[in-house]
């Protein structure tokens, strides 16, 4: 029972991991009060426009922890063609890939002398993590319990990649965003759209919040 429970829970975790860098995207967001750290900012009147904000951005007004990842550089490296944009599509849509988590809190602190509220302290935090998700054999009691997960995870990598397919085009434009975190130098993809200038891809560094709250202080 323990390793069925186990497997479906993995198999909930890849699916979540898989589908949301396919939906991980400013299509996704219809809300015009909602931006990104590559939007807030100067006008995008270009792709590059959105790395300048991007960068500008990583401060800890805006990410708690920017100081523990350093980004280093970002580039263009090419435009999507019919030779290349199946490599995207599986470095995109992988299992064992290189993505992100985000979480925070919104906290009040009260005193309260005399019956009176005073003192209100307002602390907003947004914490960011590089992860890699990882499948692996040694990961599982048994290798049969490895083969079941492993065909699963690949038909919704399979389902990933077509709609991944189906989202981007000829022609978007493909960056590179060099890093540090935890002593090590990591690469990142990003596609841009060239007609719209929006980022319509990037399993990493695509943080959404309310405009209104995305300055933490």
């Amino acid at each position: 029972m323990k390793k069925t429970i186990s497997i479906i829970t993995l198999l909930c975790i890849s699916y979540i991991s898989l589908f949301s860098q396919v939906t991980n995207s400013n299509d996704s967001i219809i809300d015009t009060s909602i931006v990104t750290l590559y939007e807030y900012g100067q006008p995008i009147e270009s792709c590059d426009c959105n790395f300048e904000n991007l960068f500008r951005n990583w401060t800890p007004q805006f990410i708690t922890n920017a100081k523990d990842i350093k980004l280093i550089s970002y580039e263009f490296v090419e435009t999507l063609k019919e030779d290349n944009i199946d490599y995207y599509v599986d470095w995109f849509i992988q299992p064992n890939g290189l993505g992100s988590e985000t979480y925070g809190n919104h906290n009040h602190n009260y005193s309260f002398p005399n019956d009176s509220v005073v003192n209100k302290e307002i602390k907003n935090t947004r914490y960011f993590h590089p992860r890699f998700t990882s499948i692996k054999a040694d990961n599982f009691p048994s290798t049969t319990d490895f083969e079941k997960i492993f065909i699963e995870v690949n038909k919704l990598v399979v389902s990933a990649k077509k709609i991944f397919r189906e989202k981007i085009k000829i022609d978007d434009k493909v960056y590179l965003i060099r890093f540090e975190y935890g002593g090590q130098t990591l690469k990142n993809y990003v596609i841009c759209n060239p007609e719209t200038n929006k980022i319509i891809q990037d399993n990493v560094f695509l943080i959404s919040s309310l405009k209104s709250n995305i300055r933490l202080y």
